[in-house]
């Protein structure tokens, strides 16, 4: 990110189902640019990744070489964390034990498909997806209630945002 064109972003992990659409494009515009050695990496929430994961068919019937981390917490977790810091903890529409297994998904899709559970999982799956020949997905497993920080309060303006969780 601290190069011209490196760095693709909605600016936030609010904008839901933007990720995998931006990394089609960005391999799209990498490949157009004479640079297919540049990795191409999606990071994406469960319930965003569930908006747009049709995608996954453009990347494999195009061999798109990209990789997306699926941030899995079986939430909608920035609804979540609003709920829980705005609305004293009233969920609606916003827990999603029900989540489907991303790496068998990726697979049906035609692309690899990796499951992460345990933080010792993670480098050797990083590695598998980037020396991948086409898209990879990896489904990381993460705490429910882990929150992302920093955030804009209700109402603020995006120079106001809580770096922690008692300024929300």
């Amino acid at each position: 990110y601290t190069e011209p064109r490196t760095w693709v972003s909605s600016h936030g992990l609010g904008t839901m189902g933007y990720g995998v659409p931006a990394a089609v494009g960005a391999r799209v515009a990498a490949d157009a640019m004479g640079e297919p050695e540049r990795d191409v990496v999606c990071f994406d929430g469960d319930g965003s990744f569930l908006m747009t994961m049709q995608e996954l068919s453009v990347a494999v019937r195009e061999e798109l070489d990209i990789t997306i981390a699926v941030l899995n917490n079986e939430y909608i977790g920035m609804v979540r964390q609003w709920q829980d810091a705005f609305y004293e903890g009233r969920h609606m529409a916003s827990d999603y034990t029900w989540m489907p297994e991303f790496d068998k998904l990726a697979e049906a899709f035609g692309a690899l498909g990796l499951r992460v559970d345990d933080y010792d999982e993670v480098a050797p799956a990083v590695e598998e997806a980037l020396d991948y020949d086409g898209p990879a997905v990896i489904d990381f497993h993460v705490d429910p209630e882990e929150n992302v920080l920093p955030m804009v309060p209700s109402g603020g303006a995006n120079g106001q945002f809580a770096t922690a969780e008692d300024q929300l």
